[in-house]
């Protein structure tokens, strides 16, 4: 399948169109930000698929990372690692709470999944 390109013209026009919603504090301010923590939270993905050697302390670095950037999907996964807690990453009560706080407080200021509970 061919992805369509985007013209400068066309990334503005969408970038107008876009309504922008609520900031939380500490969440990521710009595109640019936006965009490195998407980067961040890919990068320790990449790391944790089954094909390449575990790393959970290098992952946990890079979710670290985003989630300071305010990803939420880093923060919620960061959350679950503490939960559980993985290889030379041990469970860990406190730290659990502190990203799944993280987790729900951007997720509020996003406006999205309302009802969803973060665990």
């Amino acid at each position: 399948l061919k992805t369509p390109q985007r013209t400068e013209a066309g990334a503005a026009a969408a970038a107008s169109a876009a309504p922008e919603g609520p900031k939380a504090p500490g969440a990521a301010a710009t595109s640019e930000q936006n965009a490195g923590a998407q980067s961040q939270w890919w990068s320790s993905r990449w790391r944790a698929r089954p094909s390449a050697a575990r790393d959970p302390v290098k992952a946990k670095t890079y979710l670290e990372i985003a989630c300071e950037q305010g990803h939420a999907p880093a923060c919620h996964n960061l959350a679950v690692m503490f939960k559980l807690g993985d290889t030379n990453v041990p469970a860990d009560p406190t730290q659990h709470e502190k990203y799944a706080t993280r987790t729900r407080e951007l997720v509020k200021a996003a406006g999205a999944m309302q009802g969803l509970e973060v665990v």
